[in-house]
């Protein structure tokens, strides 16, 4: 595969790989840096959504949402139906107000990160 007009007649299969991957990446965009707010409450509310308890917390909850529909099965009891569906609303409060606190503490910066679109998008 020597192809002398793209001058990479003597590179090697991982060179190749190299100059490939430079190409890419010169072609990517940085991301928008997201804003500080300046208002005070506006600041706790994104100081608290960057904390990493924060996040860890609800990767905690999105993982027992899980297991806990995943324990549901069919002819269960009426009584595990009930709680089952206490449960999800609790779940489904602790995601809408996930998504809340990122709005105040992004406003419009909040659509600039995917994985808030796709909870934006999901959740409701």
């Amino acid at each position: 595969a020597i192809n002398q007009k793209s001058g990479k007649a003597l590179y090697t299969a991982l060179q190749r790989n190299w100059v490939q991957m430079e190409l890419q990446l010169s072609r990517l965009k940085p991301l928008k840096a997201v804003v500080i707010p300046k208002s005070k409450f506006r600041n706790q509310v994104w100081a608290t959504v960057n904390y990493s308890t924060f996040q860890n917390t609800i990767t905690v909850v999105i993982l027992l949402n899980i297991l806990f529909m995943a324990s549901e099965s069919y002819g269960q009891s009426d009584d595990y139906t009930l709680v089952s569906i206490y449960i999800n609303w609790g779940f489904i409060v602790i995601y809408l107000a996930e998504i809340l606190l990122k709005f105040v503490a992004y406003l419009h910066y909040f659509f600039v990160d995917p994985w808030n679109v796709f909870d934006f998008v999901v959740v409701p």
